[in-house]
């Protein structure tokens, strides 16, 4: 046995309630060595632990089946824990366990799409294990789900032919692309190669990043990197929110004004009880300025006080809110888990009498919006996970978690509302045609 497994086995024996059969304590020491080998980087002699413990692959309970799985792809060998895999879910014995499901899972997502074995991937789903283990409604939906929410943005970069791309691996939108048109034809998705992609941008894998700064980067990098200007303005303009900067002097009442944009609406959290109509219409008020926040007046030609702000000039296709439930302090980041309501539609004409639109605004089509994503965080500031609801068409709202996507009701997506750990962080609304 190996020395460290061995001593993590020992030392933690002790600790076993005596009520529980060799079985659970046999896994339950078994899961804490491979936690040992691992974190000691000792995982090229993990399986073969594991197999002197169980002698064969099918033995090997379904909970370790999975860590050893995880642990492969995250090293990249997924190799190496292929045929074991294989050999699990072929067995009569393992068919009826409660996670032969997730163990079929990991063995698709984590070892056969990144090793590019389509075929082998085509069969598992469509043969014996994917009968087992994944309904028909399921396969569909599942892929409904990852194509509806984002179609439009889809059908441009299908427009896009970029012929003039040369250093493919380090390019975005071409591998994001790559990954859209896979999903939309029902073929396995190389979601590795768009996350390798994004790991060169300096967005490491291993590190939880901000959903509003990675949304952000890549329309960032999509506007930089495709070689069709006129395209990637196209995708801009799908969740462009014009706006006009306003400052206006508390003396003379010289109003300056000047257009810009955001991609996303960072809307203000407050603690205890907030509403989506309360954010935006807060978003939109105009700021006081006085004391060392004053600014130069062109006509008065000394700093005033004045208001500075926002207001609304156009509105977008894809209207995307980020609930800014992060806070900085002298002792860190907090995360609010503070109850925050919101509607499945709302009418942005609502708000004409609460002062958010410019006067100068266009109402260049239909005001109203209708949910279709909720973009979940569950955890802490320092540690969490991002998962998603999302509405398709005539088939109602799903919830993803990773390779996971099951059944789920508005009264879900409202739990997300506020409470501990599990909140809504961003809100995706489509403007209804």
């Amino acid at each position: 046995m190996n020395p460290i497994a061995e001593e993590a086995m020992r030392s933690s024996a002790l600790a076993q309630p005596l009520s529980l059969g060799w079985g659970e304590v046999k896994e339950g020491l078994c899961i804490l060595g491979v936690q040992a080998l691992a974190e000691l980087d000792q995982w090229p002699v993990v399986l073969s632990w594991v197999l002197r413990q169980y002698q064969r692959p099918e033995e090997i309970p379904a909970t370790i089946m999975q860590m050893c799985i995880l642990l492969y792809a995250k090293v990249g060998h997924e190799t190496a824990i292929q045929e074991a895999t294989r050999t699990w879910l072929f067995c009569p014995a393992t068919v009826g366990l409660g996670a032969y499901r997730t163990v079929a899972e990991l063995y698709l997502l984590c070892v056969l799409l990144p090793l590019g074995r389509t075929d082998d991937a085509r069969q598992l789903v469509l043969g014996e294990v994917g009968s087992r283990a994944f309904s028909e409604d399921q396969r569909r939906l599942a892929l409904e789900v990852s194509f509806y929410a984002t179609w439009e943005l889809r059908s441009i970069l299908d427009r896009w032919d970029a012929l003039s791309v040369r250093d493919e691996g380090l390019n975005v939108p071409l591998q994001l692309k790559r990954y859209m048109a896979a999903m939309g034809n029902g073929q396995p998705s190389p979601h590795r190669h768009f996350l390798q992609c994004m790991e060169r941008k300096l967005f490491r894998m291993d590190v939880q990043h901000d959903a509003d700064e990675v949304f952000l980067a890549v329309l960032d990098f999509i506007q930089q990197q495709m070689d069709d200007p006129a395209l990637a303005l196209e995708i801009q303009g799908l969740y462009q929110i014009s706006v006009e900067l306003q400052l206006q002097c508390l003396q003379c009442s010289c109003t300056k004004r000047r257009p810009s944009f955001l991609l996303s609406l960072p809307l203000h959290i407050k603690e205890g009880p907030n509403s989506l109509e309360d954010c935006i219409v807060s978003f939109f008020q105009l700021q006081d300025l006085s004391g060392i926040d004053s600014c130069f007046c062109a006509e008065c030609r000394v700093k005033t006080p004045s208001k500075q702000g926002f207001k609304l000039l156009s509105l977008p296709t894809i209207l995307c809110m980020q609930l800014q439930r992060f806070r900085n302090s002298a002792r860190g980041t907090d995360k609010l888990d503070c109850s925050l309501a919101f509607p499945d539609s709302f009418d942005f004409q609502d708000f004409w009498k609460l002062n958010v639109f410019s006067q100068d605004f266009q109402k260049n089509g239909s005001t109203k919006y209708s949910l279709f994503a909720v973009i979940v965080h569950i955890g802490s500031a320092w540690c969490g996970h991002y998962t998603a609801y999302v509405l398709v068409p005539e088939h109602g709202w799903f919830y993803a978690d990773d390779s996971h996507v099951v059944r789920a009701t508005w009264d879900d997506v409202r739990a997300t509302y506020g409470g501990r750990g599990r909140t809504a962080y961003m809100l995706l609304y489509r403007r209804n045609s």
